[in-house]
């Protein structure tokens, strides 16, 4: 197995450079942000200049702790975890060797390492890197077309064929490091579905990101970085509205906060509402509807994520959606519209001529599901095959509609 390097050493350097504010008290910090940068991928160019920003942003935080894990594409080093304080880049400790991000172990390891030298009351959690929201495929498996979180293709290559994290795994990882999660920011595509959210409740206090696909540049981690470690009760509202803030792109991001301890009262709501209107996969036409993820422009084989509150708000009876909003709403309890996100492949959203796409208030969730239909393709068909590899799938009861 292989281990981080050093981590005696580290540790009596890390116990070494504790400021006295966190000597006081108990001696654990307020919060520690753990970054997990897995790009060893075609989003390696990014890394330096979120650095840059996460330096400036680490700057009066307090008695909390910035910790960065890096894999990037550079052959000359491996991957190291550091923390960022006023500035600085402080206690670098490189691993061993290259090591795959997307490994539930090296994860599970490198959650475990930042408990140990930077324990504090509780956590936050950056993914940044590659996403495909729900999208499943063994967690050890070369990747196909799409697959979870934090592809790693372990050549150290500009390229992103390579390793796969799935939610299931994620939800494993953290479950088994057991340390209280106030919330998960995700600065990756498409990680906002109702799908992953719920593998995740458990684990997890918030989780916030984007339903759509962002830009390559993600967040502003100079504005949004002293947002993770505000402590007050919408702490979330903070991250949410300094990301959307982001002008970097030329784009807006549409961005929402998922509050997990409501969500088995929508999945239980969702049940209830489908029931009223849903037919058999079999039988399920098109659907109309916002939709975040696509492929291509003018391909409907990937049309896989559809805003869940748009979804309800077209096909459910007027009476089932005023029951059901109410508590979508308790679950999701802050949302940023936009409606000119980039897709990453190649087209500006708003471009897409083969749907009506009025984005409003009122359509808008900032969560995405996915609806099994009839579409003949192998694509289509796995997908409806995998959705009842999911947790949702059966707190829905999808099942009992035919889907």
């Amino acid at each position: 197995m292989q281990k981080l390097l050093c981590l005696l050493c580290a540790a009596l350097m890390l116990g070494a450079c504790r400021s006295d504010e966190e000597e006081e008290g108990d001696g654990l910090l307020n919060r520690t942000v753990l970054v997990y940068i897995s790009g060893e991928n075609t989003l390696s160019s990014f890394i330096d200049k979120e650095f840059q920003e996460m330096r400036v942003g680490s700057r009066g935080i307090g008695n909390n702790a910035l910790v960065v894990y890096v894999d990037d594409c550079n052959s000359e080093r491996p991957p190291y975890i550091m923390r960022i304080v006023e500035g600085q880049t402080t206690d670098s400790v490189a691993m061993e060797s290259d090591q795959l991000a997307s490994d539930p172990e090296v994860m599970g390891r490198v959650l475990s390492y930042t408990a140990e030298h930077f324990a504090a009351h509780e956590y936050g959690l950056v993914l940044w890197g590659h996403a495909s929201g729900w999208l499943l495929e063994d967690s050890v498996a070369w990747a196909r077309p799409m697959k979870g979180y934090g592809i790693d293709n372990g050549r150290n290559a500009y390229s992103d064929t390579g390793k796969w994290l799935n939610m299931n795994s994620l939800a494993r990882v953290l479950r088994n490091w057991g340390h209280p999660l106030r919330f998960i920011m995700a600065d990756c595509c498409q990680f906002q579905c109702i799908e992953s959210a719920y593998e995740l409740r458990n684990q997890v206090d918030y989780i916030i990101g984007a339903p759509s696909e962002i830009p390559g540049v993600g967040a502003p981690y100079d504005t949004m970085t002293p947002r993770m470690f505000d402590t007050t009760e919408n702490f979330y509202e903070g991250i949410v509205d300094a990301y959307y803030a982001q002008t970097a792109s030329g784009y807006k991001v549409p961005l929402s906060a998922i509050r997990t301890s409501e969500l088995d009262a929508l999945a239980e709501a969702t049940g209830r509402a489908l029931k009223t209107f849903a037919v058999p996969a079999d039988e399920c036409p098109d659907l109309y509807g916002l939709i975040y993820y696509k492929g291509r422009a003018n391909d409907r084989k990937r049309d896989v994520m559809y805003d869940m509150n748009d979804f309800m708000l077209h096909y459910a009876p007027e009476a089932e959606y005023q029951a059901w909003k109410p508590v979508f709403d308790r679950a999701v309890p802050y949302r940023k519209m936009a409606s000119n996100w980039m897709s990453n492949a190649g087209y500006d959203i708003r471009q897409v001529d083969f749907m009506s796409f009025e984005m409003t208030e009122e359509r808008f969730g900032g969560v995405s599901m996915f609806v099994p239909q009839n579409r003949n393709t192998s694509l289509y068909n796995k997908y409806n095959a995998d959705i009842k590899q999911t947790a949702w799938y059966w707190a829905v009861g999808m099942q009992e509609i035919g889907w």
